[in-house]
């Protein structure tokens, strides 16, 4: 008898596109949310070069700061994450519509795409389904718990570092609070 070992031969492209804004630069006692993003992109990557995939980066803001084309190799991929630790992007702002649409330029093989972000924007719900028939998007926010709840706290100091505006919040106020909650 013969045996026939099929070995699946695929060559996906995995895509990082991450936001780099100001906003991401937001952290309170679990750590900084930019340190998140690296963390996941670095497992994601790593575990694409193990089953022999191409991975590329894209970093974005209010504009596209820096995009690095799939390649394949773990010295490839050291670069990505070695891109990812050491830049720093002077926009503050975010715009993840721009991000997708380049990426749907610059891509024309099917990719799985992995956007991690905050999704503090409010223009991309067209871009995404617009990239999403032609590939694969797994989007994964990455929050701050002190972003989602306003604890009481009295009166505080709140720096917007997209608009580079400060403002004052009475958190003692219970309507407010559950306002900003749900």
């Amino acid at each position: 008898p013969y045996i026939k070992k099929y070995t699946e031969e695929r060559e996906l492209i995995v895509m990082l596109a991450v936001d780099v804004s100001a906003s991401t630069f937001y952290g309170t006692n679990i750590g900084l949310k930019c340190d998140t993003l690296i963390e996941l992109a670095s497992v994601i990557s790593f575990s694409a070069i193990k089953n022999n995939d191409k991975v590329g980066l894209l970093l974005f803001s209010d504009k596209v700061e820096k995009y690095i084309p799939p390649k394949k190799g773990k010295i490839h991929v050291l670069r990505v994450i070695r891109e990812l630790i050491s830049y720093k992007s002077n926009n503050k702002s975010t715009d993840i519509k721009l991000g997708l649409d380049h990426l749907h330029k610059v891509i024309k093989r099917k990719s799985i795409i992995f956007l991690l972000s905050d999704f503090f924007d409010i223009s991309f719900h067209q871009s995404m389904k617009l990239i999403n028939k032609k590939h694969d998007l797994i989007n994964i926010e990455i929050l701050d718990p002190a972003e989602t709840n306003i604890f009481d706290l009295g009166f505080v100091k709140y720096n917007d570092e997209d608009s580079n505006t400060s403002y004052w919040l009475d958190t003692s106020n219970n309507k407010y609070r559950n306002d900003i909650d749900n």
